[in-house]
This record gives C-alpha cells, structure tokens and sequence, in this order.
C-alpha cells in the first residue's frame, strides 16, 4: 500500500490530522489487494476479437464462428500488428512489440486455441513496455455489429454499470479524528453521468480536516472524472494536472481544475492521503499521480 500526500499551504495548523490520519491508513483500512493481474475493462466493439491499445477502444479483429486454424491465429495477429502501427501511442515502442508478436507468430508460438491465442499474444503485447492497457480479448458469443464511431452501445452499459454501482462510490464515511474516507471503486465513471454524485460526495467530506482517496480496487475510468475529482482537493483558480497525447491528430489534450465545482470544495489547504496497490490501474493511477 502506497500514500501519496499532496503538498499544500497550511492555513492552519494540521499536524494533528495528519498524524491521525497516519494511523487510521493501518486501523482503518488494513490489508492491500495484491492481484497477479489486472483485470479487463470495458466492453467488446465488434466480432468475438478486440484489441486494447493504449486505452482506447479500437476497432476489433473479425472473429470466427467455428475453430481455430493456422490461418486464423495468422490472420487475428496479422490484424493486431496492423491495429499496433496504425494506432499504438508511441510508434517506435509499437514497431518493437510489432517484431516481437511477428517472430512469435513465425516461430509457430501461439496456439490454435481461442482463449490460449488471446493470452499469448497479450503477454507478447506487454513484454516490450509492460503497458498493461495492450491486450487480445476473445469472447465466447459473437458481439453485435456497429458503425465506425457509434459509442452508444458502449456508453449504454457503462451507464448501466454505474448504476448499478453507485457511480463508481462505494463508500464515503466520517472517521474518528473528523477524517473523510472515500472509496471509489470498480471505475471513474464518465464525469457526463456520475457529476452529481461526485458532488454529493465531496460535499459530505468538505468539512473534515483530512481526507482518505481509497482507489486501492479502482481499475481505472475516464481523465475527466480525475480532473473534477482533483477540482474539488483545490481552490477556484484553474491548476494545470497533466495531458494526453492524441497520436490521430497530433495535440495534447490538457487537463486542468475547474474553477466551478458542484456542491462543497475540500478546499486546497488540507492533507489528502491516495491510497493504491497493485489493483490501482490507468485513471486511478492518474489520480495519484496528478495530486
């Protein structure tokens, strides 16, 4: 377990909170989440194939209805190493994970086994850079078809997920010592449909001296969820956090606090302890790194 500490102005003094917060990281939330992998997010696009490349959703190799041959396995790789070239972030790390899947491909390494096929090639996938975000995912049952840039089928479920779970918030309490503890998981939902809650949340934890960001199970979600989060931990002037590369068009999209939040601001003059671990993934890891 980690805990990141956001620097701060002290307007007044918060030592005690500090220190109570210290020791609530091991009463309170003992034990840390220590998976041997991460999990899968998000929904498949098309066919029983999709590639995951450097969290975005791409569209998917064309599946099959039958088994697999040795024709198959070269022509779902085939498809991955295009999807790499055209669309990886980083072209020259996609070159080398390129060569990498093609000599495996070449030396008979991957197998005519749906799920084994899958497995193999996203090891090959994060064996170059370890980027956990590259990954072959086949589905048993074929997914429907859909038109080049329809995401609402995608934004469907997601919404659907989140409603199932709170949007995202499983717990916000009030510690002994006046502690705030959010817990946020399995995802950041989409700011577009969870803002309210996020706003009910923060507000409940306004007034505390201190604050506990559990993303310890968080597997990630949407920079813009990570953003509104961070606006609510700061003051009304905007702070630059981070940005993103966007490799179709060439521009860093950057990400910064809002000067209106919904609801009650934490404010920027108190600590905020981020806890993660191994689980933490993608936006829950921007979060600790944009604090």
């Amino acid at each position: 377990m980690i805990a990141y500490a956001l620097p701060r102005p002290a307007h007044r003094p918060i030592d005690e909170a500090a220190a109570r917060i210290r020791l609530l990281i091991q009463a309170v939330l003992p034990g840390s989440a220590d998976p041997s992998h991460r999990p899968s997010l998000g929904h498949i696009l098309a066919g029983r194939w999709a590639a995951l490349l450097g969290a975005s959703w791409l569209p998917s190799v064309r599946g099959f209805m039958g088994g697999v041959d040795r024709q198959d396995v070269t022509r779902v790789v085939g498809d991955v190493i295009a999807l790499l070239g055209e669309h990886y972030v980083e072209p020259e790390a996609a070159a080398v994970i390129s060569r990498t899947v093609a000599a495996s491909l070449a030396r008979g390494r991957y197998p005519a086994d749906a799920s084994s096929l899958a497995d193999a090639v996203t090891a090959d996938l994060q064996s170059v850079n370890g980027d956990k975000h590259l990954r072959l995912l086949y589905h048993d049952d074929p997914l429907p078809e859909r038109a080049p840039g329809d995401d609402s089928a995608e934004r469907a479920a997601f919404a659907r997920w989140a409603s199932q779970t709170s949007c995202g918030i499983a717990r916000v309490e009030h510690l002994p010592g006046n502690v705030g503890y959010l817990d946020i998981q399995p995802v950041l939902f989409p700011a577009a449909t969870c803002g309210d809650a996020f706003a009910s949340a923060m507000s409940l934890v306004a007034g505390t001296e201190a604050l506990l960001i559990d993303v310890r199970q968080c597997l990630g979600g949407d920079p813009d969820t990570v953003a509104l989060l961070c606006s609510y931990l700061h003051g009304p002037e905007p702070v630059e956090l981070t940005g993103r590369y966007e490799r179709s068009d060439g521009r860093v999209r950057q990400y910064w606090t809002t000067p209106f939040v919904s609801g009650r601001r934490f404010g920027a003059g108190k600590p905020v302890y981020v806890l993660t671990s191994r689980t933490s993934f993608s936006g829950a890891e921007q979060l600790a790194y944009d604090l």
